[in-house]
């Protein structure tokens, strides 16, 4: 009896795409387990026993009375169950079809479960209800497929089941085989189960667990399945990059939920394959991926997401990852993959990413497209990135088209270069720009490289929100916008220290830089707060520098570059504390730039320097250097300026780095609005932490009230 033909598309990775007719024939003769008799009136049990004799009925669950082999069940109906005693069970390599309603095949103990061995199992279409539990299905190696779940059948259960070793070899089919193959299924329950490859022999590259087959004729619905509580496992004799994926998603899937499982020694967890080219994107949605344990994924992706495909409504929680030998969730290049709502949440991931490939990512979304649905969103908070014992790049990489990215209370911790990346997605110019991004309450320790870039390489990634951050011993900068495509940014409320080269970098125009705290960062040509140029073009008009507080940087608190006085003027810098940093408090290398209400203070170099051809409005500042070796001005035609105070600020407690005032400040009520080209006194404090709410001087747009 010839399997069901099914007509199937294979596009191997790298390979070439064939299109043939698959008919699975075995070497033994195909026997129908189940036959269309008529309903019998009603439910029956049927006994298999390794002692039993086929010649008896199966009607009682004694030698004499119990079936030998279950193949031999021809009067078997819809309703029935049949009950299977501990032992092996050998079909010789038979494939059964099964096509009854609500029929159970249960071992009689949970524990010492029986054994069906050698067989494949065909789910056909009018299967309906049927129930696998207690049971061990062995493919003994012989077997491409063990179970086949095919052409729509429905509402199919497999509890407390383990179902092992296909065939090792590559059939000529160029189809994917292994454990189950589906090719239609709606309402699918795994529970409690165990899903193995125990290898003797290296495993061919089309041999996988849990797959779900492609249709081309999209005649058959996968829908509606629910994997929980079951493990996968291999043990693979050579590491390859093909071999032994947990779950191959070859075809269109919704809501599927996959919920603690275990993962350990799979090529991959799971990879969803790209769309072919020509053919129309998959649908993938309503997934749900949560409370499992992944450990040691090898050669490839834990979760690998296909170009020219669409992935909605995707949720991705609670998982613990260690030992991925790539990243943890990677959507490839191209443009072509769109994902429409994405929550990854709550994972923990430790050693993700230890191959030190260029591509080792805990999470890489490589120019995609996001959430063309308006309220739709990328999440990803609350997880934990723990650096890898060797290699690493990037921890995560987002190069996206589209609006609404929300990156909140992360740890991304040691990976060697940056830890979070974001930009626009240059292939998908011109229509590659990014918006309606925010990064907020995230903490980068001991980042080997950048703790957090903006890139905006060739696409537009404007108006991003970084805010409540805390950066730790970064390896290079603390946090970057890198070019003009990151205009309008806001850099607001974030703790930087210990910053390799500057605690902020800033080569865009519009960017609000406010209420952060800088310390002991940068190097010789670094600051705690640097305006300059980038690789690609840059301007910093336009800024507003406000409100922070940079001690103990390397170079000046803050410096506004010369390299940058032909491209940016219109800089504001207001209400800053700046306070014993090494080169001096504030450089203005810039024309038309406005500095005052800062406090600068216990400098052993240059309080205020200007290195301009044309100040704007500056003045009313505190400057208090000469007591430490440094001076209060550099570079002007007469100082005092207007509106200056030469005096101690009367920081609370300067040594405990309290640069709250005293209540006899001379900076209180010292301070200044800006009206046009002008500075007029208007009775505000000086400083980053004024003893007044807020300065009218700032639009109500940028004001916190507290810190």
């Amino acid at each position: 009896m010839a399997r069901v033909l099914r007509q199937t598309m294979d596009k191997a990775r790298g390979g070439t795409m064939t299109m043939q007719k698959r008919t699975m024939t075995t070497g033994c003769a195909i026997l129908a387990l189940l036959l269309a008799l008529p309903l019998l009136c009603g439910a029956t049990t049927y006994y298999v026993r390794t002692d039993g004799n086929d010649g008896n009925d199966g009607l009682t669950n004694t030698p004499a009375g119990a079936k030998a082999t279950f193949q031999n069940l021809l009067a078997m109906g819809d309703g029935d169950t049949v009950v299977f005693a501990p032992g092996t069970y050998d079909s010789g390599g038979a494939t059964h079809l099964i096509f009854r309603v609500n029929v159970t095949f249960r071992g009689s103990d949970a524990v010492n479960r029986a054994v069906l061995r050698n067989l494949t199992l065909n789910l056909t279409s009018t299967a309906n209800g049927v129930t696998f539990e207690n049971l061990v299905l062995d493919g003994a190696y012989s077997v491409p497929d063990v179970f086949a779940l095919d052409n729509g059948c429905s509402n199919i259960t497999l509890r407390n089941c383990e179902v092992r070793d296909p065939s090792l070899v590559n059939v000529a089919d160029a189809l994917r085989h292994g454990l189950m193959v589906i090719q239609g299924c709606t309402n699918l329950l795994v529970e409690n189960c165990r899903f193995a490859v125990n290898a003797n022999a290296d495993i061919g590259n089309r041999i996988h667990m849990f797959i779900a087959h492609y249709d081309p004729f999209n005649a058959n619905v996968n829908a509606n399945w629910t994997v929980r509580n079951t493990a996968f496992y291999a043990t693979r004799t050579v590491s390859t990059d093909a071999d032994c994926a947990a779950i191959y998603l070859w075809h269109n899937v919704s809501n599927f939920l996959v919920e603690g499982c275990t993962f350990e020694t799979v090529a991959e967890v799971m990879r969803i394959v790209s769309t072919d080219a020509g053919d129309p994107p998959r649908v993938y949605s309503g997934f749900t991926f949560r409370n499992n344990g992944i450990q040691r994924v090898e050669a490839l992706h834990a979760i690998y997401m296909g170009s020219n495909s669409v992935y909605e409504n995707f949720v991705i929680r609670n998982n613990y990852v260690t030992n991925a030998e790539d990243s943890f969730i990677h959507v490839p290049g191209g443009g072509t993959a769109v994902v429409d709502g994405l929550e990854l949440s709550g994972n923990v991931l430790v050693d993700v990413g230890y191959n030190n490939d260029g591509t080792d990512r805990a999470l890489t979304m490589d120019e995609v497209r996001i959430n063309p649905t308006p309220g739709r969103r990328v999440v990803i908070r609350d997880n934990r990135f723990v650096r890898p014992s060797v290699g690493a790049d990037e921890c995560v990489w987002l190069n996206l088209a589209g609006a609404g990215v929300d990156i909140i209370n992360n740890r991304l911790g040691n990976y060697t270069s940056t830890a979070l990346l974001i930009d626009g997605a240059e292939s998908l110019t011109p229509n590659g720009a990014l918006s309606d991004v925010a990064v907020t309450d995230n903490v980068f320790p001991n980042a080997n490289g950048i703790a957090l870039a903006v890139r905006g390489l060739s696409e537009s990634v404007g108006g991003v929100v970084m805010e409540r951050n805390v950066v730790q011993a970064a390896g290079g900068s603390g946090i970057e916008i890198r070019s003009t495509l990151g205009a309008g940014g806001v850099i607001r409320n974030n703790t930087i220290s210990n910053a390799a080269t500057q605690g902020i970098r800033v080569a865009a125009p519009g960017v609000l830089i406010a209420y952060n705290d800088v310390f002991d960062s940068g190097n010789a040509s670094g600051a705690g707060i640097l305006l300059n140029q980038y690789s690609n073009p840059s301007d910093v008009s336009n800024c507003i520098v406000s409100y922070n507080i940079c001690a103990g940087n390397q170079s000046y608190g803050i410096s506004l570059d010369t390299v940058l006085a032909a491209t940016s003027q219109n800089v504001t810098v207001m209400n800053n504390t700046m306070a014993s940093n090494v080169n001096g408090g504030i450089r203005v290398g810039l024309n038309n730039c406005h500095v005052w209400n800062n406090i600068i203070a216990f400098h052993s170099g240059t309080g205020l320097a200007f290195q301009a051809t044309t100040p704007g409005a500056i003045g009313y500042n505190l400057l208090y250097n000469v007591l430490t070796g440094g001076a209060d001005y550099s570079g002007f035609v007469s100082t005092p300026l207007a509106g200056d105070v030469l005096a101690n600020p009367q920081f609370e407690n300067f040594a405990a780095r309290d640069y709250h005032l005293r209540a006899s400040s001379p900076a209180i009520g010292a301070g200044a609005a800006r009206s046009g080209a002008n500075l007029v006194a208007n009775g505000s404090d000086l400083g980053a932490l004024p003893t007044q709410a807020q300065n009218l001087s700032l639009p109500t747009s940028h004001w916190t009230l507290y810190r």
